[in-house]
């Protein structure tokens, strides 16, 4: 399978997902930079209070708006090419059992989303140290965030990518990450429908609907579980010859 996902890997330098999974961290973290720079409230809170400001603004936004958004966005273009001129049947004629070719796909699309993930740390670290001069860096906030995320995402990531490779219009995924990202948004306001919704997982592994975080990341790896099998055995039975 190791070849499988190393070929999918190589893939991605044909699409633009490679290119959003680290670009656009850095451009949520150029938006409050932007954000920073045009308030002046913002700009003369006090020092200590300015990573805590940067931080807060910038992870919820994240969190709850443009991760999930970005999960069905580069499930859909890291799995479109397969879609075009019926790739599919190309590569299901080499020979490679599909549970194989299922899996690696599903770890490559995990490895973009982490990807992402330790860009939006590096890109925090660099533009808000240069909104707060580089003052007292709170290093486990930065870092703390991302790889929760990434975590509390893997729920959503398996589903982006069962519906991705089931379904060749680039709308489904889309839609379905949209009604996502505004379902959970709005289960993260409840102690309890949120673990109903996988699209809240992401911030409730952050603490954002439960203090205790492990209860966020152990309903999204239950979740990832379930959907991975499921979607295994029907990418293995379905007739896409």
């Amino acid at each position: 399978m190791l070849w499988v996902y190393y070929a999918e890997i190589l893939k991605y330098k044909r699409t633009s997902a490679l290119f959003l999974a680290i670009g656009i961290p850095f451009a949520i973290n150029l938006l409050f930079l932007l954000v920073f720079a045009l308030s002046k409230e913002l700009r003369e809170s006090p020092a200590d209070q300015l990573w805590t400001n940067y931080l807060s603004g910038l992870h919820s936004s994240w969190l709850q708006l443009f991760l999930p958004i970005g999960l069905g966005i580069l499930a859909a273009l890291a799995l479109g090419l397969e879609h075009q001129d019926n790739q599919w049947k190309q590569l299901l004629t080499l020979g490679v059992a599909r549970v194989p070719i299922f899996l690696a796909k599903w770890l490559a699309v995990l490895s973009l989303i982490f990807l992402g993930a330790i860009a939006l740390a590096l890109s925090s670290l660099l533009i808000g140290g240069i909104v707060t001069g580089f003052q007292k860096i709170p290093w486990l906030d930065i870092f703390k965030a991302p790889l929760l995320s990434f975590l509390g995402s893997l729920g959503i990531v398996s589903i982006q990518v069962w519906l991705a490779t089931r379904f060749k219009a680039f709308g489904v995924s889309i839609g379905v990450a949209l009604f996502g990202a505004i379902l959970g948004g709005i289960a993260i306001q409840s102690a309890t429908y949120w673990k109903f919704v996988p699209w809240a997982y992401p911030a409730g592994a952050f603490g954002l609907a439960n203090p205790n975080n492990t209860l966020a990341i152990g309903l999204s790896l239950a979740v990832t579980l379930v959907v991975v099998v499921l979607a295994a055995r029907d990418f293995q039975t379905r007739d896409m010859l």
